[in-house]
Formats: C-alpha cells, structure tokens, sequence
C-alpha cells in the first residue's frame, strides 16, 4: 500500500512529503465539541534528509465527533511504554486542554510570585525623595 502524503518527485532520491505542520483544535465549551484543523505544507527530503518546505498550506478539518472513537497509533509510547492503539482522538484533545490549564496556572503562578518578590524588594528599597536628602 503506497503513501497518498508521500510523492516521488522527477529527481532521483528527492521526495515530497505532506506533514501537517501546523494543528489547531477550536473547542467549543458549550457544546464539549470540537474541530481539528490540520495544516499540512509539502515537504521535500533528499535521501531521507530535510531540505525545506515546497508549497502552500492546504487544510484538513475534522469534528472530533466524527473520529472521537478511533484509536491510532501502533506500539508503545517509546517514553513511558503506554500502549498507544488505546489512545483515542477525544483522549489527545483532552490531554491538549489538561497541558494548557496547567501551563497557564503555571505561568501565572510565576508572574504572581515575580511581582510579589518585586514588590518586597521596591518596598525595602529607600525612596527616591529620601536618598536626595
């Protein structure tokens, strides 16, 4: 079975290959639906090696609706050994939103505690008028 993303071009060694190079997932939290939007660029290898991108984006869109079920994936995760044919499309989105909400608390913690460091720091800090004087 040959790769429909994957075309041999004219040139000897040289392929191009689609790759979404790009994902967006557009969540609906009213709903608890969602659509993903792939953004595939060709890409051209020569002899299996990167050389660059070779065209315009071209879109993908799909309601996690419709694939929410499937599973994808072959093996194990080679990090944590998780068989990966039980990971379901519904489940990579979940995983997606859980990162962002930790990461985004993460990154406010971070400024909160910043600003709290600097504001004890300017409040141990003579002030200006004082230091004229």
């Amino acid at each position: 079975m040959t790769n429909p993303r994957i075309e041999q071009t004219p040139i000897d060694g040289v392929t191009k290959e689609r790759i979404a190079v790009q994902t967006h997932i557009y969540y609906d939290p009213a709903t608890g639906s969602a659509k993903i939007v792939f953004q595939a660029q060709p890409c051209l290898y020569m002899n299996d090696a990167f050389v660059g991108v070779a065209g315009d984006y071209e879109t993908l869109t799909l309601d996690l609706a419709m694939i929410a079920s499937d599973c994808y994936g072959t093996g194990v995760d080679p990090v944590t050994g998780a068989d990966n044919t039980k990971v379901s499309s519904a489940g990579i989105v979940q995983m997606i939103k859980s990162a962002f909400a930790i990461r985004w608390d993460a990154q406010v913690d971070g400024e909160q505690q910043a600003a709290a460091e600097h504001a004890a720091v300017a409040a141990e800090m003579p002030s200006q008028a004082g230091a004229a004087s």
